[in-house]
């Protein structure tokens, strides 16, 4: 998931949209910064990161602690839940970076709030989700909108999150609240997701290529449909898990079709914590 969001991105933006620049200390000439990554999960971003910005300190916040034994000295995990205290340090990061909360998240507001009060006067933070949902272009109208792919999303998978209190449906208004938690406006970029490689665009050939070995089976692929779904299928909608995991191979098939040209959106917003405000 990780390298099909990044092939998204253009080039000098990978690894961040926000304008994060550490700059160097008078006395050492080090470049030192604060980082949090909230929902590290193999801990691949901060590992981009600590190879760019060696002199960062660089933290991760992940319940399930999937990052690799021997991360570079500048990285720290905490295996915790990001929704309850962090006893990181109020008002002592620079950049704060969230990738893929949603279906995880069950108060943003509360979550965005207490982003705000960890970041520094003039601290960035940036939020990256994609949009699951199904799109396809008017004039092409090959994704059939009464079809399995549809039908998984709308009907099956995203209602029983929304029923745990874990919405996983995108927020279009995300901008309005981070503005009303106190952030400087935030600036929104969005790039297309093909769900496989049809599209004759350079970028999102690849991106699209990336989502279908993200998201499809098979050793060393992401399985990244079936993960969305079985756990809410099996355990909210109390589904069999075969017929759960039917349903997914129908709505991949569907999906990975060349002919079919649906895709998914990446949303990135970045905002700031006024410079000058109290830590």
């Amino acid at each position: 998931m990780h390298t099909m969001i990044q092939a998204a991105r253009p080039k000098p933006l990978r690894l961040h949209h926000a304008p994060f620049s550490p700059q160097p200390d008078p006395v050492s000439g080090k470049r030192h910064a604060r980082v949090l990554d909230i929902g590290s999960g193999t801990a691949i971003w901060l590992l981009d990161m600590a190879e760019k910005y060696a002199d960062t300190e660089l933290y991760g916040l992940d319940m399930a602690n999937m990052a690799p034994d021997g991360l570079y000295h500048n990285i720290d995990i905490r295996p915790v839940d990001y929704e309850s205290p962090w006893a990181l340090g109020e008002g002592s990061f620079d950049f704060i970076h969230l990738q893929m909360g949603l279906g995880s998240v069950g108060n943003w507001p509360l979550l965005y709030e207490k982003i705000y009060r960890h970041l520094k006067p003039g601290g960035w933070f940036e939020h990256v989700e994609v949009d699951f949902t199904p799109q396809c272009d008017p004039q092409d109208a090959t994704l059939p909108q009464d079809g399995i792919l549809c039908k998984w999303w709308h009907t099956y998978v995203a209602p029983p999150y929304a029923v745990v209190g874990r919405p996983i449906v995108y927020d279009p208004n995300t901008g309005d609240l981070l503005h009303q938690i106190g952030f400087l406006p935030a600036k929104h970029v969005e790039y297309r997701l093909p769900l496989n490689g049809w599209s004759s665009d350079q970028a999102e050939h690849v991106s699209g290529t990336w989502w279908e070995y993200a998201m499809s089976y098979g050793e060393g692929r992401g399985h990244g449909l079936e993960a969305l779904s079985l756990a809410v299928l099996t355990r909210v909608q109390n589904w069999p898990a075969d017929h759960a995991r039917r349903l997914c191979e129908d709505a991949l098939r569907q999906a990975t079709n060349p002919s079919i040209h649906a895709y998914n959106k990446l949303h990135i917003w970045w905002a700031q914590k006024p410079p000058g405000t109290p830590r």
